[in-house]
């Protein structure tokens, strides 16, 4: 298979160029993160992928997540004054709070401001634990300023702790609000009743950076896509996969807890999608948890086939929340 673009001399591709399936899967391991991206975008987008590009997927996922967890410096990204540009593909609050059945386990995008809130309510009552809590308001386009509407917006903790720290800085200096662009979903279990549209699972983010004048790259967008890409390996995928989970959900560690996560969500949408029996999977965890004497991992395993179930029953397995 042929694709659009290439990778040269290790530099960003070149618009006109080539870059195969075999190429990316080469440039996976490229140490410039441009170079790397690109591959993975590259691979998500295929219509199959080699069984034996989910090693290097995988460890391009390590490398992906290493980095959207490492604090960040301290920086002036999410304070701005005035107005901020609008990018055309975002979703109005009121658009959602109007039609929201239509985003439940659909992922969107807003723009706005968030601060650090303690109020869990409706399906993220009892989240506290697993979940930081943001209150966000949107940005008005005529002015810049935050509209009065507002909505709760919740991260999982293994994958929130930048995006918390950051705001909490901006709100030691007296910047109440920092200026974000976010991937959110309604989550259909946590769906309970009509007003719980406004609690939503925040997905990834997007800082406004003042210095350059310009939105910061997504932070989980390399990681994300290097699952989207194992996805297209179909039923090859299975086995890798539950050796993810068995492996790498060793808990008080976020990346494994964050690559378990994964592993899970992508066998559930590989079950939705029909490429693999739901009974083919749980084949796999039975034979991997009679392989280890680990009891903790047999408990994981054990309970990643019960996420993976609902998931799939739900058949809409969008949501990184497994909780």
């Amino acid at each position: 298979m042929i694709l659009a673009l290439t990778v040269v001399g290790g530099q960003a591709p070149q618009t006109g160029d080539e870059l195969t399936v075999r190429q990316a899967i080469e440039h996976l391991s490229a140490t410039r993160r441009e170079t790397r991206r690109y591959a993975i975008e590259r691979l998500a987008a295929a219509e199959s992928v080699p069984v034996e590009a989910i090693p290097e997927l995988l460890s391009a996922a390590r490398t992906e997540l290493a980095a959207a967890l490492e604090p960040a410096a301290p920086s002036d990204k999410g304070n701005a004054n005035g107005r901020i540009p609008s990018t055309g593909d975002d979703v109005s609050l009121d658009r959602v709070k109007a039609g929201a059945p239509d985003y439940i386990d659909k992922t969107f995008t807003l723009c706005g401001m968030i601060r650090v809130w303690d109020h869990y309510n409706y399906g993220y009552w009892d989240a506290e634990k697993t979940h930081y809590a943001f209150q966000f308001k949107p940005l008005k386009k005529a002015d810049g300023h935050a509209a009065t509407e507002n909505a709760g917006l919740y991260l999982l903790r293994e994958r929130g702790r930048r995006l918390a720290e950051q705001v909490v800085r901006l709100a030691e200096r007296g910047v109440e609000y920092t200026t974000v662009r976010v991937r959110a979903t309604i989550v259909g279990n946590r769906h309970t009743s009509p007003e719980a549209w406004r609690y939503m699972e925040l997905l990834d983010w997007q800082l406004w950076d003042p210095a350059r004048g310009r939105w910061d790259a997504w932070v989980f967008a390399g990681f994300d896509m290097c699952f989207a890409a194992i996805k297209r390996a179909g039923h090859e995928a299975v086995d890798p996969l539950v050796d993810v989970i068995a492996a790498e959900s060793k808990p008080p560690d976020p990346m494994g807890a964050a690559m378990s996560a994964a592993a899970i969500r992508t066998l559930a949408e590989v079950v939705t999608e029909h490429a693999a029996e739901i009974d083919d999977v749980a084949d796999a965890i039975e034979a991997k948890g009679d392989a280890t004497n680990d009891v903790e991992s047999r408990r994981r395993l054990t309970s990643a086939l019960t996420s993976i179930l609902e998931l799939a029953r739900q058949g809409k397995p969008q949501s990184t929340t497994l909780r």
